[in-house]
């Protein structure tokens, strides 16, 4: 007999016995197969699908990666050769193998399916949905098809999906449990309550059913039963009743630390965060080596913004498992918020070569980015933190927040949205949701959110975008509130000041002004020329600059101004304390607040003996570290002064600098060329967008009918928003074509323009602020409604030092009168026009110097103050005489 002959009888030999399942003998006889022809596919072919069988599978794709070089269009060994590379954890190995599969036979159920487990692990999830779809359709009583496809829907977030998923294989296999608890989470994502309730109380029926009750005596027995039934409600996010069940496990057997750490992880999950690490602290007391509660109150104190000790937590973890992946991860997140975003990236770039499906690293990572400045590659990153774990609240904030920087408003809401409904912990997102919606002018819930903005106020909902408030509700109180919570979210004061009452002995009192809008930045159009105008005589004026460089001749302006320029961008903000406690700076003034890219955290260092917030944010920043506040006798009245943390230095005149050397409003284009009808009154509003209200703009769409031939000329500040307008406009009777939109331009161009129009109307709650008095330089008159709070009050501050406070309303329905009477009474406008235009260099909102010595005053009273040991107080600058504008010689 020949060798293959002898071959062929061994392998007929060992098919016999492995059909009957003698698996040692059906391996012996391929082997001896093979020991005669070595290359005798099916000895190889059946050797290697007998190793996946008996989980031997590096050994299974060895043998059938031989196996299929010598039959490259054998459909079924390319199968099992995916399988075995599956098993292995080789995703893109098995994928080209089902590929391969495929080819040859197209709807070969098994190879769909095992395709698209294979697409899952590789993270490419919505691609593995569509692999199990094609799978069902060859074969749709596949319950393993099934059930994958309701997991992996329900990772992507897709309730509807996951639902009917879960439905089809719970008809195949009646009281699955798995499939019961993706039927319970997926109507929980859908927000059906009443039927997730039902689906849960089922599913934990079901579970109950299918075991043993323990004994009644048995504590320790009843303690393990509660755990379990918390870990299946954690999985449908049951995580109020889950807390229920780990604590009454915790009370049955007080050692249960592991009941104690799921507790503390559902409190989390609730949002209940200082319930949460409590719990974690007492499991650390017993055992301080609980590295779940090490890494899990790290996390809770890196959203906390408490970097440093999250640190020592975690680095307490990785002496006891260097390899930890989990506290890798957490410690590549505590660099990014200790402002080591170099060396955040680098420990995540270790990650993500280590573990490439791991959704937390790519967040941290875009975290770190954004810190760099790469807003698209940050966003790049959350988007595939997204990818992996679509249900990723962090993730989806952060995906939001950039978007929102890049100008992306549509996917910025879609992303806070999914954010919100990510779990009760992300709560807070609402706010960032309600303040993208307002950019782009969706008053679809308006009322809904207002009230939603109220209620988020509340004590255990950590902070809420501080912006989202102030354009939303006129309400001090309100936004005070916001306004603490948002700094002890972000910047806790620390324990040790590092100014600590020393007296300084220089000649000049050094100020410092802290800034990230150092460019071509609407807070810098107002300042430059204060910072020119300082009596260096007097002061040392030093520039903290943590801005970008836009290259523009306003960054290179300001950056000249500056007797020193401290350029901080890649400094962390406990050095850039440090650097100003060394430069003995005297008074250290924030321009930011609570507006993006603010570092508010640098002055919680405490290290200048007096701290002030002025003018970047509209209102108190709620910090006990700031000591005074910058306003005047308008914008804080008595009657709301109790709402505002700092003590108030109240200027004479306006709390708002400005700058008499900024461009003229002359030259600029025609009616025509800037899309405004030739004839017809043209009232105009510059702010962004999202201050408009829908309350607001009913009255100015009552005034557009009420003024024939006029138009609303506003600013393009996006394509949604535009489209929104229009839309709403249309619906209170006015036709879109009497919108006229702008874009944006270079500032020269965008004060000449102002000439074209006849009256500025402003919002409310947040007025126009730098833009008010860009209208008022350029010579527009402009018409305030004045709120109650800061930002509700600034216009009326900018008019009446402009001497026009006859166009302060206190009412809208008095704005809307006096809006009429000014559209119909075209001489008055002209004289308005004329007030502005003649005073252009004597009135007081535009005398730079003069406000410099008021400025001056503040800061000398406040120095003083310090120096003798006597607390911050409420104070009044008196009032200087005007310092006239330089003429210009005409010429001959």
């Amino acid at each position: 007999m020949s060798a293959a002959s002898r071959s062929a009888e061994f392998v007929r030999r060992a098919f016999a016995a492995h059909k009957s399942g003698q698996l040692d003998d059906a391996e012996r006889a391929y082997r001896r197969a093979l020991e005669y022809d070595p290359g005798q596919f099916d000895a190889l072919h059946m050797l290697g699908a007998l190793a996946v069988q008996r989980g031997r599978y590096q050994a299974a794709a060895e043998t059938l990666a031989r196996a299929v070089l010598i039959r490259p269009r054998h459909a079924l060994a390319q199968f099992n050769l995916g399988v075995a590379e599956l098993r292995c954890s080789r995703h893109a190995e098995a994928l080209e193998a089902f590929d391969r599969a495929l080819a040859l036979n197209h709807r070969h159920a098994p190879s769909l399916h095992s395709r698209g487990n294979a697409l899952a692990g590789l993270g490419r999830l919505a691609e593995a949905l569509e692999s199990y779809r094609r799978a069902l359709e060859a074969q749709p009583d596949y319950l393993a098809a099934w059930q994958d496809r309701a997991r992996i829907a329900l990772r992507l977030g897709d309730g509807a999906e996951t639902l009917a998923a879960a439905e089809q294989a719970l008809r195949l296999d009646p009281g699955a449990l798995d499939m019961l608890t993706s039927r319970a989470a997926a109507l929980d994502v859908l927000g059906r309550t009443t039927e997730a309730a039902a689906a849960a109380a089922e599913l934990i029926f079901a579970w109950r059913a299918g075991r043993a009750a323990p004994p009644p005596t048995d504590a320790a027995a009843q303690a393990r039963e509660r755990f379990e039934e918390g870990n299946l409600l954690i999985s449908i996010r049951r995580f109020d009743a889950a807390a229920a069940c780990f604590a009454a496990a915790r009370e049955l057997a007080p050692g249960y630390l592991e009941a104690a750490v799921n507790e503390a992880g559902a409190l989390t999950e609730l949002g209940r965060l200082d319930e949460a690490a409590a719990r974690y602290q007492a499991v650390l007391e017993l055992n301080p080596d609980s590295i779940p509660a090490l890494l899990n109150l790290a996390r809770i104190r890196l959203g906390g913004n408490r970097p440093a000790e999250a640190l020592e937590l975690v680095g307490r973890a990785l002496a006891l498992d260097p390899e930890s992946v989990d506290a890798l991860g957490s410690r590549a997140f505590a660099y990014a918020l200790l402002q080591d975003p170099a060396r955040a990236v680098a420990e995540c770039d270790r990650l993500i070569a280590r573990e490439p499906l791991r959704a937390e690293t790519f967040n941290v990572r875009g975290v770190a980015r954004l810190a760099l400045g790469d807003e698209a590659g940050g966003a790049e990153d959350f988007e595939r933190a997204i990818a992996l774990a679509p249900r990723m609240g962090h993730a989806l904030m952060n995906h939001g927040a950039v978007c929102l920087r890049l100008r992306r408003f549509g996917p910025a809401i879609d992303s806070f949205r999914r954010a919100v409904e990510s779990g009760p912990q992300m709560e807070f997102v609402r706010g960032g949701l309600i303040h993208a919606k307002q950019q782009v002018a969706d008053w679809s819930e308006f009322d809904r959110d207002v009230a939603e903005l109220r209620r988020l106020l509340r004590p255990e909902v950590p902070h809420i975008t501080p912006f989202a408030v102030i354009a939303a509700l006129d309400d001090p109180e309100a936004q005070q509130q916001c306004a603490r919570r948002q700094t002890t979210a972000t910047a806790p004061a620390v324990a040790v000041p590092l100014y600590r009452g020393e007296r300084y002995r220089h000649e000049r009192i050094r100020i410092a002004y802290l800034s990230a809008d150092f460019k071509n930045h609407a807070t810098t159009v107002l300042m430059a020329g204060l910072f020119e105008a300082h009596d260096r005589d007097r002061f040392e004026v030093i520039g903290v600059s943590f801005s970008s460089d836009d290259c523009s001749a306003m960054r290179q302006r300001v950056h000249g101004s500056f007797d020193r320029l401290l350029d901080v961008r890649r400094l962390p903000d406990a050095v850039v304390a440090e650097k100003l406690r060394e430069l003995q700076v005297d008074v250290a003034i924030d321009l930011k607040g609570h507006t993006a890219e603010n570092r508010p955290a640098i002055l919680a260092h405490r290290p200048a003996p007096v701290q002030v917030n002025y003018l970047g944010y509209p209102g108190t920043m709620g910090a006990a570290f700031i000591d005074y506040l910058l306003a005047d006798e308008f914008l804080i009245p008595a009657a709301e002064r109790g709402y505002y943390d700092e003590r108030i230095v109240y200027l004479p005149d306006s709390y708002q600098v400005n700058d008499r050397s900024r461009p003229l409003p002359t030259g600029g284009a025609t009616r025509l060329q800037a899309g405004l009808p030739s004839e017809g009154l043209v009232f105009a509003c510059f702010n962004n967008n999202y201050k408009i209200t829908p309350q607001l703009y009913s009255v100015w769409m009552r005034l557009l009918l009420a003024t024939p031939g006029s138009v609303l000329w506003l600013l393009a500040d996006n394509p949604l928003a535009a489209a929104n307008l229009r839309r709403e406009a249309e619906l209170r009777g006015v036709p879109a074509s009497r919108l006229v939109f702008a874009e944006r331009c270079e500032l020269a161009e965008h004060l000449a323009r102002h000439r074209l129009a006849d009256l500025f109307l402003d919002t409310l709650p947040c007025n126009a602020h730098t833009t008010a008095s860009d209208a008022l330089w350029a010579g527009l008159p402009l018409l305030t409604c004045a709120g109650r709070s800061f930002p509700a009050r600034v216009a009326g501050s900018v008019l009446r030092a402009a001497g026009l406070g006859e166009l302060v309303t206190s009412s809208l329905a008095d704005y809307e009168a006096l809006g009429l009477a000014l559209g119909r009474d075209p001489q008055r406008l002209a004289r308005l026009r004329q007030h502005l235009e003649s005073g252009r260099h004597s009135l007081p909102l535009f005398d730079t110097p003069r406000f410099a010595r008021h400025l001056e005053a503040a800061y000398l009273e406040m120095v003083g103050r310090a120096r003798r040991g006597d607390p911050p107080a409420d104070f009044h600058v008196a009032r200087l005489p005007p310092v006239p504008a330089p003429t210009v010689s005409q010429g001959c």
